[in-house]
């Protein structure tokens, strides 16, 4: 397992778990719907959108191996953001998960699949996402279900197909079938307790008339088909920007389930060269007013919503003062205001990866942002 001391000794202390769901919203805090007490959320990125359309890591141990690590002394996670494609659900929902591998020749996939996780081999990729659903539920671990993209692929950039409704993959009907389906399908599963509308939105199409239309469209549909779950909203520019909000409110009839997303990275608004600073605590303090300016001013004022912090992480071999940097800031931030918030990622490989912006492309690629590590013995 890779190196979280620092993430650990800071959040330890505040991570509560709740066996008393559904969750609501109480001004800027996620809350119990019946005690109205704070539930925080220390979650982790459980990868199920790829290619594959497998959840990653079924190859390496079994699935109730798994799952028990999240809640294990060494890492202390309460909650998993799972990610899906909406094609596999509105257009790959017989496919099974052994066609899936063969489909893209990953031999070394489905023979450890076959090892470790025979029964889940003759599934629908459905079918495997509600097993890895009803496992976590099974060890009391709460679960976000998080639409990443459409057409099943590594995220992002701004010329990949998914990042906005008029792109060639994302056609808003389709995708708003999928949540309706999605919100349908896990309607009594108390374990699930939100639904995103949609990951980091991006690229030319992006805009903010359109944003309003579309996230209350989305947010209704979840709403009306799975009124307990609380619905998650990230902003525009890759989950960076919801200034748009100081102006006009989201107005929607799901108040009291409504969660604003952000994201940040070292790269986050093109900043990843200030990491570098000598005085790390003023840039740490720009970097900090500027990720409030842009998406954490949501929780205050009048009318606060709370805010998950959806994605951070970094490399963690060590091999980065930049990151490092980054991260320390992060943390910080996270810890001061009292933010939910979510690691990247789980896993410590991929069965197939083609992530063209870090050149790693390939079958069963490690992932060094990864909690687990790529050996079979530690995942």
């Amino acid at each position: 397992m890779k190196m979280l001391q620092a993430m650990l000794i800071i959040f330890t202390f505040c991570i509560f778990y709740t066996n008393s769901l559904p969750l609501s919203t109480n001004g800027r805090w996620i809350v119990d719907d019946t005690t109205q007490q704070r539930v925080k959320l220390a979650c982790v990125n459980w990868p199920s959108h790829l290619e594959p359309m497998l959840a990653e890591g079924l190859d390496k141990k079994p699935l109730a191996y798994i799952v028990s690590q999240l809640r294990s002394s060494r890492t202390f996670f309460n909650c998993v953001r799972f990610t899906w494609a909406t094609y596999m659900f509105t257009r790959f929902a017989n496919l099974t998960v052994s066609e899936s591998l063969d489909s893209m020749n990953l031999r070394d996939a489905r023979d450890g699949v076959a090892w470790y996780n025979p029964w889940i081999l003759g599934m629908t990729i459905v079918q495997a996402f509600e097993a890895v659903v009803n496992e976590l539920g099974a060890q009391n671990i709460m679960v976000i279900l998080d639409n990443q993209v459409s057409r099943p692929a590594w995220c992002c950039s701004d010329d990949d197909g998914n990042g906005f409704v008029g792109d060639v993959d994302f056609d808003a009907e389709e995708w708003l079938q999928g949540l309706s389906m999605v919100a349908e399908l896990f309607k009594g599963r108390s374990q699930v307790i939100a639904i995103s509308t949609r990951n980091e939105m991006r690229g030319p199409h992006q805009n903010v008339e359109d944003w309003y239309k579309y996230i209350k469209q989305a947010g209704s549909i979840i709403h009306n088909a799975n009124p307990e779950v609380l619905i998650f909203a990230s902003g525009l520019g890759y989950a960076s920007d919801l200034t748009f909000l100081k102006n006009k409110s989201l107005d929607t009839n799901f108040n009291n389930k409504l969660v604003y997303e952000a994201h940040w990275y070292s790269l986050t608004w093109g900043w990843r060269s200030t990491w570098d600073s000598q005085n790390v605590s003023d840039v740490c303090n720009g970097n900090t007013q500027f990720f409030i300016h842009q998406t954490g001013f949501v929780i205050d004022g009048e009318n606060p919503v709370p805010i998950f912090v959806g994605e951070i992480g970094l490399d963690q071999r060590g091999l980065s003062q930049t990151e490092e940097h980054y991260y320390s800031c992060v943390l910080g931030y996270l810890a001061d205001f009292d933010i939910d918030w979510a690691l990247r990622a789980w896993p410590g490989s991929y069965y197939y990866l083609n992530d063209s912006i870090s050149q790693q492309i390939g079958i069963g690629v490690d992932d060094a942002m990864g909690v687990m590590d790529f050996s079979p013995e530690s995942c």
